[in-house]
């Protein structure tokens, strides 16, 4: 059987919401509200607890990865 589908190589047109960028709320499980599933994931991987409520108050998603 042999897959009719075109692979997905990029997030943009009706692939986007694929993205860490996409825009949309994410919780976790302390209740925070992010913009992004990159704004989210930014702070979890900070390396010192101070650093995550700076990084988690980012308005874009590229404000969070930089």
């Amino acid at each position: 059987m042999t897959n009719t589908c075109p692979p997905i190589d990029r997030f943009t047109a009706d692939h986007r919401f694929l993205s860490n960028f996409h825009l949309g709320v994410i919780s976790d499980n302390l209740g925070r509200a992010y913009p992004s599933v990159e704004g989210a994931y930014q702070p979890a991987t900070a390396s010192s607890e101070a650093e995550r409520p700076h990084i988690a108050e980012a308005r874009t998603p590229k404000k969070a990865k930089r």
